[in-house]
């Protein structure tokens, strides 16, 4: 029998060939996703044959990195992380080196050299230190972890930080290149070969069934996790596996110590009990009834948490502070989704009660007229509901009178995001939750 070898598929409309490949079940946890799918952009069969390959060994090599769990990397290894991303940097700036502010060359100067300030009226000097700290290491935060994300990178805490400094460095040095390009020297950088070469990863897939992360994964599709548990728990699991490879050395002395760590992390008690140790209790039981591991550690490992305030719902005053901005044209600098979104989101959960990310993965099917009532339909096949059970809801008049119908009938699929957006979305990084999230920064931020 031959095996069919995946290859380069055309698409119908625009000849424009793509690269697909189905996760395997045992990955689907770890990737996020059921299918591997990108642009190849070419129309030339030769070309696409060959980028087909290049693509197909950067998802294997990404693949294989995910399954190989945290990672530790030596000094050398962290730097030639940030070498890499140095050259990112450089190639997406040295055509027009304006685009690289000054301020931002004087801000990466101040936290690599430690003299960044930050006075405040009645701010504590360690309250402005832990300011200068937390500026410092997001700064450059999403463009690591985007590198590392898009190749299957994941390191222990000490790791990422080795590498989070080493990055702070070579941006410096790159937008100190780069102002140097701005006033008209474009010789190469001198230091610019400094860093040693990034080699490339040898490891391949365990199939040990004890490896602490085969376990998880193994307990997170018998058990169905939802996607947004798994995203929350994973990075938990693997700060466990990077010290406990194999579960069956997992023991009530390490657990203990472990939950003391987080603790003294200044995690919140809540957080340490019902996410930290509750994660780890319900996989180590899952483990125990599959043959794993003989007994779970974690039972009656005991933390006690003083009873939080309640949270309060909005005033009168802040409802219709919201509702009236809804109203409000929005700016055309927002794309049409968030547009609608900001229109019509906060409507909907004020008449019907339901949670934002309930509407905001409304689409145009869910919508229906039964005899002479309009009727919205919350259903786990649109996304995330947090009971998992359809329900409908009458559309109150006051929805239909605001023009709600008009609006969906002018809509295709999904009501506020493109389903073909090409930013996409994944079953852990849904794009419902990202409108959910602006709406959120919207009334927090923008209506205070």
């Amino acid at each position: 029998m031959v095996l069919r070898m995946s290859r380069p598929q055309r698409h119908p409309v625009t000849g424009i060939f793509w690269f697909r490949k189905r996760v395997p079940d045992a990955l689907r946890s770890l990737v996020g996703k059921l299918e591997e799918k990108v642009s190849l952009r070419t129309r030339d069969p030769a070309e696409a044959k060959v980028a087909h390959l290049k693509k197909a060994a950067e998802v294997e090599e990404r693949w294989l990195r995910l399954t190989a769990g945290a990672q530790s990397l030596s000094h050398r290894q962290a730097e030639a992380v940030a070498g890499e991303i140095y050259r990112s940097l450089m190639a997406e700036n040295e055509d027009d080196p304006d685009k690289v502010s000054v301020t931002a060359l004087l801000l990466d100067k101040a936290f690599v050299n430690g003299s960044a300030k930050i006075i405040a009226a009645g701010t504590s000097a360690d309250a402005s230190n832990a300011m200068i700290e937390k500026l410092r290491v997001s700064r450059n935060a999403e463009r690591i972890d985007g590198w590392l994300s898009a190749r299957g990178w994941i390191l222990t805490p000490e790791s990422r930080e080795l590498v989070g400094k080493a990055v702070d460095k070579a941006v410096l040095q790159a937008r100190e290149q780069l102002h140097r390009m701005r006033n008209g020297d474009y010789r190469p950088d001198p230091n610019g070969d400094r860093f040693p070469k990034l080699e490339a990863d040898k490891r391949r897939v365990t199939k040990d069934k004890f490896s602490f992360m085969r376990v998880f994964d193994d307990y997170a599709a018998e058990s169905k996790l939802k996607p947004e548990t798994i995203k929350r728990w994973r990075p938990i699991m693997l700060q466990v596996a990077a010290e406990v490879p194999d579960i069956r050395h997992l023991t009530r002395d390490w657990c203990l110590s472990w939950k003391d760590r987080q603790v003294a992390r200044k995690i919140s008690l809540k957080s340490v009990k019902e996410v930290y140790m509750a994660s780890l209790k319900a996989m180590c039981e899952w483990a125990v009834c599959n043959n794993r591991i003989d007994e779970n550690p974690v039972l009656r490992i005991k933390i006690k948490v003083d009873q939080a305030p309640k949270k309060r719902g909005y005033t009168d005053d802040e409802a219709e502070k919201i509702l009236r901005a809804s109203l409000q044209p929005a700016s055309s600098r927002l794309g049409a989704g968030h547009r609608a979104a900001r229109r019509w989101i906060p409507t909907l959960c004020a008449y019907t009660g339901a949670r934002v990310g309930e509407m905001a993965q409304l689409r145009k099917e869910d919508i229906r007229r039964v005899d002479d009532v309009w009727m919205l339909k919350i259903t786990p096949d649109a996304g995330t509901v947090k009971t998992d059970i359809e329900r409908e809801i009458a559309i109150h008049p006051e929805i239909l009178r605001q023009g709600f119908i008009d609006f969906v009938a002018q809509s295709e699929g999904t009501l506020f995001y493109s389903a073909r957006s090409p930013r996409g979305g994944s079953n852990q990084n849904p794009t419902h939750a990202k409108v959910g999230q602006r709406i959120a920064e919207w009334v927090r931020d923008d209506l205070g």
